[in-house]
């Protein structure tokens, strides 16, 4: 089975792509710590994994509908 076919296969089973399936546990754990409050942005990202800041306020704000900064202050 070609790459493509396997990814558009899960599309089709899970309703998502495996990028995203993948990411969902890091972005919880990514609001959690923004709502415990005791890290930077910059510390919250790298704590999930994340080493590029434009990627990971991209990943959040497709997960939870805004910006790492804006989900702290109450989203």
């Amino acid at each position: 089975m070609s790459e493509s076919s396997l990814k558009g296969y899960f599309r089709a089973v899970f309703g998502e792509d495996v990028s995203d399936h993948l990411a969902r546990p890091r972005m919880e754990k990514a609001e959690a710590l923004l709502r415990e409050g005791k890290l930077s942005v910059l510390e919250v990202l790298r704590a999930v994994g994340f080493a590029n800041q434009r990627k990971f306020s991209a990943f959040f704000a497709k997960h939870a509908g805004c910006t790492p900064r804006e989900y702290r202050r109450g989203g």
